[in-house]
């Protein structure tokens, strides 16, 4: 994850001209100013870029979780419609039990098997269902981090400009 610096760089602003040393104090002021003016735009450019590559890896977590969960709820459909299948044939064998029982031959142990893995599949997709769900409702899909350090960021211009 790409951490923005915390403290600006060490930086120093010197009012000597190398190449003229003839410059009334007006100019070397001016020059000391648009210098400063410079690193100022550089720091803030290098401040967005940080804050940008910042809310890119956030966003790329959270689409990876998403999409991990949305590949486990496909799943748990699937599961839960052979499940759901299962239970359909394990209800019409118990009727046709019944039929059964009620004077034709008899097979139970055909209905007790559906019945049990029509169950057990059931069961296996619900859980897995309600626990991608949850994961899903459970995660916010803007970049806390760095929505924070931003607004951080700006009530620390604001007060600076007071």
């Amino acid at each position: 994850m790409i951490e923005a610096p915390t403290e600006a760089p060490d930086r120093e602003y010197s009012s000597a001209d190398p190449i003229a040393e003839d410059h009334s104090p007006e100019e070397e002021s001016e020059n000391d100013f648009m210098s400063l003016l410079s690193s100022l735009a550089s720091d803030a450019s290098l401040w967005l870029h940080q804050e940008t590559e910042l809310a890119k890896a956030e966003f790329a977590q959270k689409l990876k979780l998403i999409s991990n969960n949305a590949i486990k709820l496909l799943v748990s459909t699937i599961i839960l419609g052979a499940g759901a299948i299962v239970l359909l044939l394990a209800f019409v064998v118990g009727v046709g039990l019944a039929l059964q029982w009620m004077g034709m031959a008899a097979l139970p142990a055909f209905g007790l098997a559906a019945l049990l893995v029509g169950g057990t599949l059931f069961i296996a997709g619900t859980i897995i269902f309600k626990r991608a769900k949850h994961t899903l409702l459970a995660s916010e899909l803007l970049p806390g981090r760095a929505a924070e350090r931003l607004q951080e960021t700006r009530n620390w211009a604001l007060e600076k400009i007071k």
